[in-house]
């Protein structure tokens, strides 16, 4: 099965695309394809392999083997006959968007000369043909494909608008030509020499998105030499997929988003012969095959190595490639104090071990800072990433590697193989992520809480750094970031007790929370009270504070949930840290509902749950009267589903103890309120109380107006891949 040409960015399709390259590999020898697609060409003039032409009146002399073209026309030649010259004279031949302009099939040693195709599908399509020459010709709007078994022909001297394609064939010949881009695909023993590949200007589009442009693009091919070619003002300028054993020499790249990339699912689709005499904007590349103990210099244009080891890139600021240090099936290697910008990935590392990748700059490149695959036992500290489009794409077995004391700054985490497992921190410290936002209580620098960096695979920074330790991530953060407010944890003490025969419940709430930079003004804050609440108390920092009834301002400011509407109140509060602490305190009397006693709080935390700060636990702890044992906890969810929650209790002279934890994660829906029964009916009876809370937005525990939250980035993966 043949891939398919152009590139997308999804897992899904990469993997789909690896097996078919390895099934391809394994069944069809390249050039020699089993199945080449039909192509339909439309020809309505032929000249037949006996030397006439059909229709007889047709615009075209003939005189002994040479077709010479007397006007311009408007429909497809197919030429049957092997021994002709077809003279195009400068005349046009107009197409109507789709079909074949010139179509040589069956034939031998035909030439075709000095013709202007204009609107084809295609204009010049050789099938089975051999020996042929293609020359002088000028393309508009359509290009030349050479396919179908056809062999030793050549390509020469020709200005194609659009692209030369060069597939399921062997030993044909492109050179000379003026050209927007050429491609083989599934071909053998292709050369493609001096030739001038440009575009009059090239796009700066993010090359995350695809459907990119290239100037030489080689695609499941062998033994192909690429010389003397100069290529320009493309998106990629030579693009090597899945390929192998081909040579490059004294290739220019120049003015293009990036020069090289190369990718290859296994070691021999990476063994090349790419000398320094190609250049990168001026730049040598160094491109090393089995070598070892090896410090590439300072002037590098391209930085790569295969099955090689003890390898050192050290003080480089790179020129942009789609890999801007890329190594293969190697080891020991280090990268250091480097600054990699401009590049899809700043360093992708393809099943790579002891690596030390330490204090480089890593900022702006259209993908990852970090590409891993198949990489184990590296060290990575001290790195500044900073505005990429993701901090890392670390999958394919990635493990044992240690992340630590970097500075992850700006936009998002990036994907992590549920199959990797890698180390975050050291014990004491980890590093700096600008997508969460921790809290620091005890003001030692480090969040009390750890960043889950990936839920699937368990992986988690458990002592990130509150600040960049670089200050120019500190500076870079203080530009990217909005006014972010996250809660991680939350306490809720509840006390039950008895007042003249009645149920009373006081609640004691402690939120630790952190703010990303400190507001200017005061933060308003609303928090929903049941009813009859009574005794409210609200600090800051251990600092009471004031606060009034905002349902009294606005009656329609209600919170709503399964047991009816509650009031809000209202406060400002203005911290003087970025982490401090809200404490409040409130009694109310338990509700008789049907017959049963119950309490709720209110679970809704959605503007403390973000990217940045992505889960929130609260701990909550009960506290039973002597002779009260049973008690029914369940969340609500926002559809009237109640769902039961377990939690552990123990007994004391004091009463029954109940302690539980309930997660909420960002992205995932939010469980509601947490419903509290006493008594023995563990459910009541619900009557259309049950379905209010789908009538109307629920507010969270504490809401704090004003502090934005950060957009949820587009989550996607690079795995090099084609669409």
């Amino acid at each position: 099965m043949a891939l398919d040409k152009k590139r997308g960015f999804t897992v899904v399709a990469a993997l789909l695309l690896l097996l078919s390259a390895t099934a391809g590999l394994a069944q069809v020898d390249f050039g020699n394809a089993e199945y080449v697609p039909w192509v339909w060409h439309n020809s309505r003039v032929t000249i037949l392999s006996n030397g006439t032409i059909t229709p007889s009146n047709t615009n075209i002399q003939r005189q002994d083997n040479i077709y010479t073209l007397k006007g311009d026309l408007y429909v497809g030649i197919a030429i049957l006959k092997n021994d002709t010259v077809f003279e195009g004279n400068g005349f046009r031949i107009f197409g109507p968007t789709y079909g074949t302009g010139i179509l040589l099939q069956n034939v031998t040693n035909v030439t075709v000369q000095n013709v202007h195709l204009q609107y084809f599908k295609n204009g010049i399509y050789l099938d089975h043909a051999n020996d042929s020459t293609i020359k002088e010709n000028k393309f508009t709007n359509c290009g030349i494909v050479v396919s179908q078994n056809s062999t030793n022909n050549l390509i020469v001297e020709n200005t194609v608008a659009r692209e030369i394609l060069v597939e399921y064939c062997q030993n044909n010949v492109v050179t000379k030509n003026k050209v927007s881009s050429i491609t083989t695909f599934w071909a053998g023993n292709i050369s493609i020499l001096d030739n001038t590949v440009s575009d009059s200007k090239c796009s700066d589009k993010p090359l995350n998105g695809g459907n990119y442009t290239e100037g030489i693009y080689i695609d499941n091919s062998e033994n192909c030499v690429i010389s003397g070619n100069v290529v320009e003002r493309k998106n990629v300028g030579i693009d090597i997929w899945q390929s192998l054993n081909l040579t490059l020499k004294e290739n220019t790249l120049r003015n293009n988003q990036v020069g090289f990339k190369l990718w290859g699912a296994d070691l021999q689709h990476n063994l090349h012969l790419i000398d320094s005499s190609n250049t990168v904007n001026g730049k040598p590349a160094y491109f090393l095959v089995n070598t070892t103990g090896y410090r590439f210099p300072d002037n590098a244009g391209w930085v790569a190595a295969v099955n090689s080891r003890n390898l050192t890139v050290q003080n480089w600021v790179s020129t942009p490639n789609w890999d801007g240090v890329l190594f293969v099936e190697s080891q020991d290697i280090q990268i250091a104090n480097c600054n990699l910008t401009a590049n899809v990935n700043a360093i992708r590392l393809q099943n790579v071990s002891n690596c030390v990748v330490n204090q480089n700059i890593m900022q702006g490149n259209y993908y990852a800072g970090l590409y891993f695959e198949g990489t184990t036992d590296s060290v990575i500290t001290e790195n500044r990433v900073i505005n990429n489009y993701c901090f890392f794409d670390v999958w394919h077995n990635s493990t044992g590697n240690t992340f630590l004391q970097n500075d992850f700054v700006g936009n998002w985490t990036g994907p992590l193989g549920k199959e990797s497992s890698n180390q975050w921190d050291n014990g004491e410290q980890g590093n700096y992520w600008g997508t969460f936002t921790g809290v620091d209580r005890d003001h030692n620098s480090i969040s009390d809480t750890a960043y889950f960096i990936n839920s699937a695979s368990g992986e988690a920074d458990r002592y990130p750094l509150m600040a960049p330790i670089n200050q120019m991530a500190s500076q870079q953060q203080t530009q990217n970031g909005d006014l972010l407010l996250s809660m991680p944890e939350e306490y809720l003490n509840y006390t039950v007790t008895y007042i003249d025969g009645a149920a009373w419940v006081k609640i004691d709430g402690e939120y630790p929370m952190h703010l990303t930079s400190l507001p200017t003004d005061s933060l308003p804050m609303l928090y929903p009270t049941p009813p009859e609440t009574v005794n409210m108390h609200i600090k800051l920092d251990g600092v009471e504070q004031s606060w009034s009834n905002y349902s009294e301002i606005d009656p329609s400011a209600l919170h709503y949930t399964d047991i009816g509407s509650w009031e809000m109140v209202y406060c400002t509060i203005k911290p003087s840290a970025k982490d401090f602490l809200l404490e409040i305190h409130y009694e109310h009397p338990v509700e008789a509902i049907n017959g049963s006693s119950i309490f709720l709080y209110d679970l809704n935390i959605s503007p403390y749950l973000s990217a940045s700060s992505a889960i929130s636990t609260a701990h909550f702890n009960v506290q039973l009267p002597p002779n009260e044992t049973d008690l029914y906890v369940y969340t609500t969810g926002f559809e009237g589903r109640w769902s039961p929650i377990n939690y552990t209790s123990t007994d004391s002279q004091l009463g029954r103890t109940v302690t539980f934890d309930i997660v909420s994660e960002y992205g995932k829906p939010l469980l509601g309120d947490t419903v509290f029964i006493l008594g023995d009916n563990p459910i009541p009876e619900l009557t259309t109380w049950a379905f209010v809370a789908l009538l109307a937005a629920a507010t969270t525990t504490i809401l704090v107006l004003g502090v934005k939250s950060k957009r949820q980035p587009m989550q996607g993966s690079l795995r090099d891949s084609k669409n």
